[in-house]
């Protein structure tokens, strides 16, 4: 069972606290609370006693006990997780600067792991964007804190703009998920290359790219730097994140190319995308005109960037995809030897395009077997696979 310290300072959005714990009792966590000053102008602690959350805040230390003195003490030490949610841009300057006036900041100076600290912000969008808030968030990421970015919005002041803190639902998906890719930097393929035969006409398939933003989300989520190698895709890829960089790479050379370049420095390299493994071996520039009944192209060997990633940099976790219409399991493993792969994600041809996935994961020691999944879920089973064997 999860023990999660909440900390509740002075916004507007403080309610969504209130359903954000609740949300996580029900999920069985056991939480405490500490709510500043500010944040007893918005909530009152009785609201969160009714849900059977211990509620702590400065005033209830004025009768001094001994337990009570090493409150600042002993709630970061229980807690598995410590979240702030509302956290104002006053509380966040305090911690960035190691203040300790209240039993929050206290409590966050006394911590010994920052890790397990999450701050989910709420102000005024000019506040937010302010140098100075912006130089704080920066340095709390420096620190090892986790910070959750603020939605974009209709604020409570009537102001449009970024700072806005997400509903309950939506923080409570963040924070129940862990961040065990927080130190890992990983280089993604997606989608299906294309490869030029004249100045109309491409050689590609039917893969859709919908597996591979599954994984990048999953790996935002868990913390992932990121950076895809896109190629064509039919499903919306329109997403921004401060971890996240996506490279256009149309061809298989390009990607191969990029994959050289920035995979040097990544922890993992997945290929998700389907890259076609060959190409005209002379592209003509202009159209082909229709002329004899019969016409003969010649194809010769793409890259595989799978294989190039793993004999250029050896020491990188390289997970490959296995796209068959037959014998899957048998050449899941062939490719796993064949190219040195550390695990493997096996699936039928079929379900190119579809929204859900039945699917092998395999290494060399292990073979897990999910059917009628949703490409989300089949992202996070790929993702604790891998992550079992990093």
């Amino acid at each position: 069972m999860n023990k999660i310290l909440f900390g509740i300072t002075g916004s507007v959005s403080a309610f969504k606290s209130i359903s954000l714990i609740r949300l996580f009792i029900k999920d069985g966590a056991k939480c405490k609370a500490i709510i500043t000053k500010g944040g007893c102008q918005f909530i009152k602690p009785e609201l969160l006693v009714a849900l059977g959350c211990a509620v702590y805040t400065d005033e209830s230390l004025d009768m001094l006990s001994y337990e009570q003195s090493m409150s600042h003490i002993n709630l970061p030490r229980w807690a598995d997780k410590i979240i702030i949610v509302p956290a104002s841009a006053n509380t966040i300057a305090k911690i960035s600067h190691g203040l300790a006036d209240d039993l929050l900041s206290q409590c966050l100076l006394a911590n010994d792991d920052n890790s397990k600290v999450s701050i989910a912000p709420a102000m005024n969008v000019n506040m937010w964007s302010n140098q100075l808030t912006q130089e704080n968030v920066a340095k709390l990421n420096t620190l090892g804190f986790n910070i959750v970015d603020p939605s974009s919005g209709l604020q409570a002041c009537g102001d449009v703009g970024g700072g806005r803190l997400a509903e309950a639902q939506e923080l409570f998906d963040i924070f129940s998920t862990p961040q065990d890719y927080a130190d890992k930097k990983v280089v993604i393929t997606v989608g299906a290359t294309v490869e030029d035969i004249d100045g109309v006409r491409y050689l590609s398939n039917y893969s859709s790219g919908k597996m591979g933003l599954a994984l990048v989300k999953e790996l935002l989520a868990r913390g992932a730097i990121v950076t895809v190698l896109k190629a064509k895709v039919s499903v919306n890829f329109n997403i921004t994140h401060d971890r996240l960089t996506i490279l256009d790479t149309s061809s298989a050379d390009s990607m191969n190319q990029a994959m050289l370049e920035h995979s040097e420095k990544a922890d993992v390299f997945i290929g998700c995308a389907a890259v076609a493994d060959y190409k005209i071996k002379d592209k003509f520039t202009n159209k082909i005109k229709k002329t004899d009944n019969n016409l003969i192209l010649e194809f010769i060997k793409n890259p595989d960037v799978l294989a190039s990633c793993k004999k250029e940099f050896p020491n990188i976790f390289a997970i490959g995809f296995a796209a068959e219409s037959e014998n899957l399991v048998g050449y899941a493993r062939g490719k796993i030897e064949k190219k040195n792969l550390n695990m493997i994600v096996a699936n039928s041809t079929s379900v190119f395009g579809k929204d859900s996935s039945s699917v092998v994961i395999l290494s060399k020691d292990n073979a897990k077997e999910y059917n009628d999944k949703s490409k989300a879920e089949v992202a996070k089973e790929i993702l604790n696979f891998a992550r079992g064997l990093l």
